[in-house]
């Protein structure tokens, strides 16, 4: 499931890789008036009593993955994963953390990669998994040092 338009292309690149046919996405209007500010307003796709892994790049105040979560259980959907490239984990406009609106939300589970360090109570949150990407990374940097096919290493 895409928590917003911007991120359908990733979103069918993992149904892809995970031999799923079908996705959800959440429509969410940002307001202009206050920054990192939006509201889930209607979701299309089918979620009714079906595990949805919520796909994203980046989560800094959470409340575009914790609407897009809402809107899916709101919808019937049983289990809800989150897959996030970096964590950021920030505060909104009112002061609340983004991990706190994950641990209040119908999130099951939250992966985030290493890519930024986190602090302890990330860490330490059960909710919360960090998925190390060094050996990914270091592979990357070796096929380009050495001109090597680096897709080659995912088939």
């Amino acid at each position: 499931m895409s928590p917003d338009k911007g991120g359908v292309a990733r979103t069918i690149k993992y149904a892809e890789l995970l031999g799923v046919n079908k996705i959800a996405i959440v429509y969410k209007q940002r307001d202009i008036d206050l920054k990192n500010r939006s509201k889930a307003l209607f979701m299309v796709g089918d979620v009714e009593d079906k595990d949805v892994v919520i796909t994203d790049d980046i989560l800094a105040g959470g409340n575009t993955l914790v609407d897009a979560a809402t809107k899916a259980k709101e919808n019937g959907a049983r289990r809800i994963i989150a897959t996030l490239t970096h964590g950021l984990f920030l505060d909104d406009v009112e002061g609340i953390n983004a991990r706190t609106k994950i641990e209040q939300s119908p999130i099951d589970k939250v992966f985030i990669t290493d890519t930024i360090c986190q602090r302890e109570d990330i860490l330490s949150n059960p909710k919360i998994e960090v998925v190390s990407v060094d050996e990914l990374l270091a592979d990357a940097i070796f096929h380009i040092h050495t001109g090597e096919h680096l897709i080659e290493e995912f088939k």
